[in-house]
């Protein structure tokens, strides 16, 4: 058997759930990160988003550029942050990512970048606050759906809309069949719609 290589590590960190920015020749990856060492079950309470860049012409020598999003203390994301996606709008890169809180609520957070480096997070607030059901169509009736985690925004506005997906609960259906998929839609990527 071929032996396994891995495209990417960091030293003393567990990686997962990543996701891209493409910015001319560079490849920005963005991922969960939390220390390699430790109890796995607790790992949840301390994820950061991580970043490296490689070459898009390579995609095997990443450069490791250290944590862009963490928890903070005292705010509504103050346990740990879990996927996002990012997205170029009017000029600058915008970040959502889930975050939670250990007050249980949380919701979708964002962030705001002029060059992919350096990330600001905005608001004192979720852009999406997880503890309000969202309603949407689903197989000619209307659901009421629980937004769970990992929103992605499709990289392009289509028809002057971004689109996003997010992993859901459907409220009204049986607990082995309720998990799906809620696509929301914005102009501004602050104020979003169930569609």
């Amino acid at each position: 058997m071929p032996e396994h290589k891995l495209a990417y590590a960091v030293r003393d960190t567990r990686i997962n759930d990543s996701w891209y920015a493409f910015d001319g020749d560079t490849v920005h990856a963005f991922y969960l990160q939390y220390p390699a060492h430790g109890d796995l079950e607790s790992c949840w309470c301390c994820q950061t988003v991580g970043h490296s860049v490689c070459s898009i012409r390579d995609l095997t020598s990443w450069t490791d550029c250290g944590t862009v999003l963490a928890p903070l203390a005292g705010t509504w994301n103050d346990k740990g942050i879990a996927t996002g996606s990012t997205v170029r709008h009017d000029g600058k890169w915008y970040m959502i990512y889930t975050g939670n809180s250990h007050s249980g609520e949380g919701g979708f957070g964002m962030a705001v970048s002029e060059d992919l480096m350096h990330w600001e997070k905005l608001l004192d607030r979720p852009v999406i606050d997880r503890s309000r059901p969202v309603t949407a169509a689903y197989m000619g009736r209307t659901c009421t759906c629980r937004l769970l985690a990992d929103p992605y925004i499709y990289p392009e506005a289509l028809g002057g809309y971004y689109f996003m997906y997010v992993n859901a609960y459907i409220e009204e259906l049986p607990l082995n069949r309720r998990g799906g998929q809620v696509i929301l839609r914005s102009r501004d990527l602050f104020s979003w719609e169930a569609c």
